[in-house]
């Protein structure tokens, strides 16, 4: 019937959790790896460029989390 039908595309049109997933704890990977350069140096530019890296894997988290809902 239509409304089974109509539950199968929603479903169909979500993306795998299972990957969203994988694909956080990458994000979360990097964004370790991010911190603990940022923790280690000295060079202000550097910082900068860190603290912008973990704020855009912070963003990339959330937005997928998002997707789902």
């Amino acid at each position: 019937d239509l409304s089974h039908l109509l539950k199968v595309q929603k479903q169909d049109s979500k993306v795998d959790e299972a990957s969203i997933d994988a694909t956080i704890k990458t994000i979360k990977s990097k964004m370790a790896v991010s911190s603990e350069a940022l923790a280690n140096t000295n060079d202000m530019e550097k910082s900068k460029e860190y603290v912008a890296l973990i704020k855009d894997c912070a963003d990339c988290i959330q937005a997928l989390k998002n997707c789902n809902q």
